[in-house]
């Protein structure tokens, strides 16, 4: 039996930091930064792997996606998969002629990156206290196992 606190946040800036220096609070943290373009083509190729085969991307696909795709976060990434699934399972059922899961995917990366400009100037406007929005992540820990380490 064991307690184990654990909290993330998109700002640790904007902790008070009694919370955050404040020993035993929050013993680990630990910052998660954005992919970078290999770690981008890994998510994706991993993503395109659970496609169904008519709708895998090609190598150069993949490549592609990971190059305009600089700045998202796995958040993102993983959206972008969900949502262009649902573009193009929408478009089919229309019985249009389909755009390609590429074309599906670049058209929604220019949808997302639009969010998160929106996301960021919402971020400017709401005060720092109350926004969680934003791109990096942290996450902190705080663990208790009887007889172990934590």
């Amino acid at each position: 039996m064991g307690i184990v606190a654990l909290a993330t946040t998109n700002h640790p800036e904007r902790l008070d930091p009694s919370i955050l220096d404040r020993p035993s609070r929050f013993d680990r943290k630990y910052p998660f930064n954005l992919p970078e373009l290999p770690e981008r083509l890994a998510y994706i190729s991993m993503w395109n792997d659970s496609l169904n085969p008519a709708l895998q991307l090609t190598t150069e696909g993949i490549a592609r996606l990971g190059e305009i795709t600089e700045g998202f976060s796995f958040a993102y990434l993983k959206e972008l998969f969900l949502s262009s699934m649902m573009r193009w399972i929408a478009d089919e059922r229309q019985e249009s002629m389909p755009e390609t899961m590429q074309q599906v995917m670049e058209t929604q990366v220019g949808v997302l990156r639009e969010q998160m400009v929106s996301a960021s100037t919402v971020e400017a406007e709401v005060p720092l206290e109350q926004s969680l929005l934003g791109m990096p992540g942290f996450m902190m820990g705080r663990g208790f196992i009887p007889g172990g380490r934590a």
